[in-house]
């Protein structure tokens, strides 16, 4: 009698000890999952690459994450962007489409120049990044792009009907559809001074410094030219209003025979 009990004593020592196990192997089990998927997150996270949006700093214009297969996300305050893979994004406002980069530069930086491959030497005089530089500058929220460019959600919603890409021969007709006035509109002059500033400030690699004598030179002409237009304009507008005020006198005299 006293073997089986010790026998049974036993017995159950052992059976308890066997559901112990396995309570704490499921505890592991447990700690063991919560930890890959912590480990999974934060692996997740770290594998974004992240890149800055410049003309000055570019908050609030849309992007794709094309070799990702992820679309429709928004540049941060700071210009900031992020994909996992920068093999191919493109960048938009509203539906209209701005450029795309295959890669991301090697100051992490993607100014006006990179969306649609030209040389950053090259850009100040490409009708093409003075155009677009020209949009982001006429488009910005507060209609001070030094203080940084914000793109307003109307802006978006109507400059473009549908998925289209943007080109320099139809700047105005964008501008029009979402009401910017000629006085917001900076002229070819002062968007290549921000561009060039914009270069300085960010601290744009590859750009070369030492080629701005020449470009100062040339942006002064253009300036010139600009003035001498703005001159000739005014003139002719004078022109205008005077032959009005004498078809209007000649006019008069008709009335009064």
């Amino acid at each position: 009698m006293k073997s089986y009990l010790n026998i049974n004593r036993v017995g159950r020592t052992i059976a308890l000890s066997v559901i112990a196990s396995i309570l704490l192997g499921g505890c592991d089990s447990g700690s063991s999952s919560n930890s890959s998927s912590e480990d999974a997150t934060i692996t997740s996270s770290t594998n974004l690459q992240t890149g800055q949006l410049i003309d000055s700093p570019v908050e609030g214009a849309d992007y794709d994450c094309l070799a990702d297969g992820e679309y429709n996300k928004v540049t941060t305050t700071n210009g900031e962007f992020q994909c996992k893979d920068m093999s191919e994004v493109q960048f938009r406002i509203g539906k209209l489409k701005i450029g795309e980069i295959h890669g991301l530069p090697a100051d992490n930086k993607v100014f006006v120049p990179d969306l649609i491959g030209v040389d950053r030497n090259d850009s100040l005089q490409n009708e093409d990044v003075i155009a677009l530089a020209k949009l982001l500058q006429s488009i910005d929220e507060d209609k001070n792009a030094t203080n940084g460019i914000q793109v307003p959600e109307y802006v978006k919603h109507n400059i473009a009907e549908e998925e289209t890409e943007f080109h320099k021969d139809e700047l105005n007709k964008h501008l029009e559809k979402v009401s910017i006035s000629p006085e917001h509109i900076p002229s070819t002059y002062e968007t290549k001074e921000h561009l060039r500033e914009s270069f300085r400030v960010h601290k744009a690699e590859g750009y070369d410094h030492a080629n701005e004598q020449g470009y100062e030179n040339g942006n002064r002409e253009d300036h010139a030219n600009e003035q001498g237009y703005e001159n000739g304009n005014r003139e002719e507008h004078a022109n205008e209003q005077g032959y009005e005020n004498g078809n209007r006198e000649d006019h008069a005299n008709e009335q009064g025979l």
